[in-house]
């Protein structure tokens, strides 16, 4: 099960690393991130498509920069939910919202030291009811950045993000080296991957990333499906994603299409305690993913 491979395979590999896996989980790489993904249904229970968008409002150099750099932005993801199994009872639980803004703040302590704070307050909910406190989540991360060289760097620090079905805080510690001007790796959180950078405007990468959504049921559930007489007041997905990431740059634009493979996925409803209340049959398939990102 992938609740077993999460604390031994996750948390010792799947360490975050690099200004690309922090640009994942807070500040954006351009001012507008939009981006899909869609994992195949086969025999699951429960089929999962997303699409997110992110976009930076403002940045603010505090004294030139001499003490760091503000940045501001707003988060907004969608998940649909087809399921196979008992449709109409779980018929309310098929589409779900997040809305969020991103607070970040980035400060150079020296040539080899930077410091990443971010605050990411969010609704997360189907939204079914009025909006209460149980609709609202927050995630929290802070890094500090060590580079001996430019093409090298060691991360660590905390994050909590309990938007990615993860609620408690998660010891961060992350390595990224660039080998030539083809060739880098990073070793992180939720992804690693080698790159091969064909040419400035186009890049191939192998990866294996963590992918995670956990969201609010407005009206909770109870039935006799559910474990020990659990209330069912929450979802959370989790998957290990294997694949291959084409990049194309031209202009302000940045276009990356993924194909990859489930490794492992679960999806389950929870009472408020993170405890399961059901657990849907999940196995390994297909998952495809775009996105493009837009400086103006």
């Amino acid at each position: 099960m992938i609740r077993n491979i999460i604390p031994t395979t996750l948390f010792s590999l799947f360490i975050l690393v690099s200004s690309i896996t922090f640009a994942q989980m807070g500040p954006n790489m351009y001012d507008l991130n939009i981006d899909a993904n869609i994992t195949g249904s086969n025999d699951n229970d429960v089929n999962v498509k997303t699409f997110g968008l992110q976009k930076n409002i403002f940045k603010h150099m505090i004294k030139e920069g001499e003490k760091g750099i503000l940045n501001m932005g707003f988060n907004y993801k969608y998940a649909q939910l087809n399921f196979n199994t008992h449709e109409d009872f779980f018929s309310n639980l098929e589409d779900f919202h997040s809305l969020g803004v991103n607070l970040s703040y980035i400060r150079r302590m020296n040539e080899k030291w930077m410091f990443i704070g971010m605050i990411n307050p969010q609704l997360s909910s189907n939204f079914k009811a009025k909006l209460t406190s149980d609709d609202f989540y927050l995630n929290l991360i802070a890094l500090v950045n060590y580079s001996s060289k430019p093409n090298n760097r060691l991360t660590f620090g905390l994050v909590y993000s309990n938007s990615m079905g993860l609620p408690f805080p998660v010891p961060i510690i992350s390595y990224w080296k660039r080998f030539n001007d083809q060739w880098e790796m990073n070793l992180g959180f939720p992804r690693i991957g080698t790159t091969f950078t064909m040419n400035p405007k186009s890049s191939f990468s192998g990866y294996i990333e963590f992918d995670g959504y956990n969201a609010n049921i407005s009206k909770n559930m109870s039935s006799v499906l559910f474990e020990e007489e659990r209330m069912a007041e929450q979802i959370n997905y989790n998957a290990i994603i294997s694949g291959i990431e084409y990049q194309y740059k031209i202009d302000k634009f940045n276009f990356t299409i993924k194909a990859g493979y489930t490794l492992g996925q679960v999806f389950e409803l929870q009472n408020s305690n993170n405890d399961t209340a059901y657990e849907f049959d999940m196995g390994s398939n297909l998952n495809f993913g775009i996105g493009v990102g837009f400086n103006f």
